[in-house]
């Protein structure tokens, strides 16, 4: 397969679309690819996926068996390539089946890794991270989301004992199932600091909480410009992945406009419109057009990214759509 297959050595710049069972009989091949022919074909399945050339069943199929591929850069890839999927492809009837999937098929990998890193290479540092962040997420609960919760308040309390990157996880542990009272301390946190790379981690947490009041409690602290913007971004990224509170940062963006511009460095303005650009559904193009159509205009590349946001909703919407079937078939069987 290395030798004369469609991967080799991914040299040129082509993609293929597997035909009959080629797809299906890729896992047998799969040891004798090498590093950059597995990541080659994880990047080309998803791009392929994504035009409506293979089913997302097939794909997820195929990708799935590289999850536990003994190169940790192929195992960071596949756990990134599931988070991304799950962003438009998985809803609130799916959200059970595929968090039995993150715990069947990454948490036995996961669990060997731990929280704590004891003496390693850095691509081993990296796959913890993203499993643990996959795991923690995506997963629901479980023992290593409760273990990263009690570590993730432990850090809170000194702001110290885990690198940057595992408190950035352990701390996202803590707020998805966090209350207010959590969130206060955050936040009281955040103010306090004098590390700004801690108080980006800080204020982005504060957006990974789902319960609707306190996300948008978050994107108050966001408008209220008591953060620098560059600081406070990080809660607006965290909840426009996460399908449960998506909708909630549309609908503050869209009735805040003016309030959320005050804050928006002048020449990233037009971020008010990449926020569209995340949403998915027919019901939202003739709304994002109501919406933010007249404020475009009047915003120095307002225009462009309106359009630019519009036909990204418009392709996301078409992309989930063709999909649907597929994607629900596969999760449907965990």
């Amino acid at each position: 397969m290395s030798s004369d297959g469609p991967y080799a050595n991914m040299h040129g710049y082509y993609r293929f679309v597997p035909k009959g069972d080629l797809l299906a009989n890729l896992g047998t091949y799969f040891l004798k690819l090498g590093l950059e022919e597995k990541l080659g074909l994880i990047g080309n399945l998803e791009a392929l996926m994504n035009g409506g050339q293979v089913e997302a069943r097939d794909v997820l199929e195929t990708i799935t068996k590289l999850a536990g591929d003994p190169d940790p850069v192929v195992g960071k890839q596949v756990a990134a390539f599931i988070g991304r999927l799950r962003k438009y492809h998985v809803g609130e009837k799916l959200r059970s089946g595929f968090e039995r999937y993150i715990q069947k098929v990454f948490a036995p990998r996961t669990e060997k890794l731990g929280w704590i890193a004891g003496i390693e290479d850095e691509r081993t540092r990296t796959l913890r991270t993203h499993l643990l962040g996959l795991i923690v997420r995506h997963g629901g609960k479980s023992k290593i989301r409760a273990e990263g919760a009690r570590l993730g308040r432990k850090w809170l309390k000194k702001l110290k004992g885990l690198d940057i990157d595992l408190a950035k996880v352990a701390l996202d542990a803590s707020v998805t199932e966090g209350d207010r009272t959590l969130f206060d301390q955050i936040l009281d946190e955040a103010r306090k600091t004098k590390n700004t790379q801690v108080r980006r981690l800080l204020l982005s947490a504060l957006g990974g909480f789902v319960e609707p009041e306190l996300a948008k409690a978050a994107l108050d602290v966001l408008a209220s410009g008591k953060f620098k913007f560059i600081e406070a971004v990080g809660i607006v990224g965290k909840q426009l992945r996460e399908p449960r509170t998506r909708e909630i940062t549309y609908e503050f963006f869209k009735a805040n406009q003016d309030r959320v511009l005050k804050v928006f460095p002048p020449i990233i303005a037009n971020y008010l419109f990449r926020v569209g650009g995340h949403i998915c559904g027919e019901k939202y193009l003739d709304d994002f057009k109501a919406a933010f159509g007249e404020k475009a205009a009047a915003i120095p590349g307002g225009l462009r990214a309106f359009k630019t946001a519009l036909e990204t909703i418009q392709l996301n919407t078409e992309i989930r759509k063709a999909h649907a079937k597929s994607v629900a078939a596969f999760f449907e069987k965990y």
